[in-house]
């Protein structure tokens, strides 16, 4: 299923809030260590202060010097906080006191409302955004708020284990799309919420964050280095959020208390509606779940075979086998209009590429590439297909399999889908290149880019030893440069095509948002 690509890290440029393979996980910006003694320095007593007590102020931060866009963009917010999200129509940030939240307007930058949520801050905070929601995990609480008005909507226990259980965070997924970055629409028959730990699992409801049905965990093994050290925790079966299709929740769980997996379903409730042993292989621990929700249809596939089955039942449709082959099999699957589902398998000796019914697994076609080619039907994502490099992409007709074009991308470069038009760049080098949906070339600009850390409709952001330059497309203009350790925010796509949301990590300093929006004037 292709993914939304909202932040690239390309040719060596780390990104410090990545996304988690499990499921979306907003870092804020701050080691953790460094982000708990910021929070034991600021967490009052257990006991409540007494009326009389004044409140303690937050540590002053020192002021900074604002930023400047050339023509062609506007500094629309620049302020300090701890964390930052967004929805459609406005950014929320967590103040640097840690108990406030305040929503701005991403147009004009006026502030909208500021909410105080929480009477002392602990543990670690991050927000996340679901349809007209904000969502604060703060430590052991959940913290939804109205995103349109700042009105608390509940305040519950945020359902982690913390018995040698950690590593908590919130899995928010939309259908099968555990990738999403920033703002996730709340749709009732498509949208789950749970927190996710180390070995647990507990769903929530995404408009209140209230949980609901039991904990879901996986055995813990103790490990023993020696007799007079600690233990090391090990959970070989933790449960798998895998998605929600026809208001039934699609999990993982762990079977009969071994290292085997069932996959089950269950209701609004929480209550099981069904469990599949016969599926157990197909779900099990890292190995990639897909499907198309809109069929109900759901897949796995790895070197050895691929499973297909009804999504809502549990239902096995068909199983395929695949023979063994000397070094790593690369596979994934891909839906296509109609029917129709595209497989891909690419070893040392060859790329092979079948279509086949969804519904029944008939074979339509079949072709083999050379091995040093990835086959991409026409405006596919190429995100996830490779990381090798030299490598030649080969756009193939999805229809019949027939070959239409082939890019060659050196060691040095990167091929990326353009958010304008569905189209391709590829990057690296000299020249800044731009591609049709079948690879065919349409423009080159003598400009360097590799650097590039997001790519958008209306704006670039690049970072190139700590400095930070933004450029406006299409002709590629800079527009703001700075100075720091500056990454564009995952929630910067929820705020349209010429908005760009950037955050810099300042050490034990409050984070510095700015919100940049690319004006229609030009240099």
């Amino acid at each position: 299923m292709p993914r939304r690509l909202l932040l690239v890290v390309a040719l060596g440029v780390a990104c410090t809030r990545p996304l988690q393979p499990a499921a979306p996980v907003p870092a804020v910006g701050l080691e953790e260590h460094v982000r708990e003694d910021i929070l034991q320095s600021q967490t009052v007593p257990d006991e409540a202060p007494s009326p009389a007590t004044p409140p303690a102020e937050a540590p002053k931060t020192p002021p900074l010097a604002p930023l400047e866009a050339k023509p062609g963009a506007k500094v629309v917010l620049e302020l300090r906080g701890w964390e930052v999200t967004a929805l459609p129509d406005r950014v929320v940030v967590l103040d640097t006191d840690f108990l406030h939240l305040s929503a701005h307007d991403p147009v004009g930058g006026a502030e909208l409302w500021r909410t105080r949520v929480q009477e002392r801050a602990r543990g670690m905070h991050t927000l996340y955004s679901v349809g007209e929601r904000v969502l604060l995990h703060a430590g052991s609480d959940l913290i939804a708020v109205d995103g349109k008005t700042g009105a608390l909507v509940g305040r519950h226990p945020a359902g982690g284990f913390n018995g040698g259980d950690d590593k908590c965070h919130l899995g928010i997924i939309q259908g099968l799309d555990d990738g999403l970055p920033g703002h996730t629409p709340l749709a009732p028959a498509t949208t789950v919420c749970a927190t996710t730990c180390e070995c647990s699992l507990m769903l929530f409801r995404c408009d209140t964050g209230e949980s609901f049905g039991e904990r879901m965990s996986g055995s813990v093994t103790h490990l023993y280095h020696s007799l007079g050290e600690p233990h090391d925790n090990v959970c070989w079966t933790p449960p798998r959020l895998i998605g929600r299709v026809k208001g039934r929740t699609l999990l993982a769980l762990e079977q009969d208390g071994g290292r085997d997996y069932v996959a089950s379903a269950a209701d609004d409730a929480g209550k099981t509606l069904w469990r599949r042993p016969e599926l157990g292989d197909a779900v099990r621990r890292f190995r990639p779940i897909d499907g198309d929700p809109a069929s109900d249809t759901c897949w796995s596939i790895d070197e050895a075979d691929m499973y297909v089955w009804t999504c809502s039942t549990g239902q096995l449709k068909w199983r395929a086998r695949y023979p063994e082959e000397d070094g790593h099999v690369r596979t994934d699957a891909r839906k296509l209009d109609g029917d129709r589902i595209l497989v891909r398998r690419r070893s040392p000796r060859a790329t092979r590429v079948e279509l086949k019914t969804l519904a029944g697994g008939k074979r339509l076609w079949q072709r083999e590439l050379p091995a040093d080619r990835v086959a991409i039907t026409p405006g596919e994502d190429p995100a996830g297909l490779t990381w090798d490099s030299p490598i030649v992409y080969a756009w193939i007709d999805p229809v019949s399999g027939a070959p239409l074009r082939e890019q060659a991308i050196a060691r040095d470069q990167a091929l990326l889908r353009d958010p304008r038009g569905g189209g391709y760049l590829r990057i690296g080098g000299a020249d800044h290149t731009e591609l049709g949906r079948d690879g065919r070339l349409t423009r080159t600009v003598p400009k360097d880019i590799s650097k590039s850390v997001h790519l958008g409709e209306r704006l670039i952001a690049t970072l190139d030893e700590r400095r930070l330059t933004v450029l406006r497309r299409p002709g590629l203009e800079p527009v703001l440069e700075s100075s720091g350790n500056f990454y564009p925010d995952e929630a910067t796509g929820a705020l349209g095509p010429a908005a760009l949301l950037l955050v810099e990590h300042r050490g034990r300093e409050p984070l510095r948002i700015v919100l940049l929006r690319a004006t229609d004037s030009a240099p």
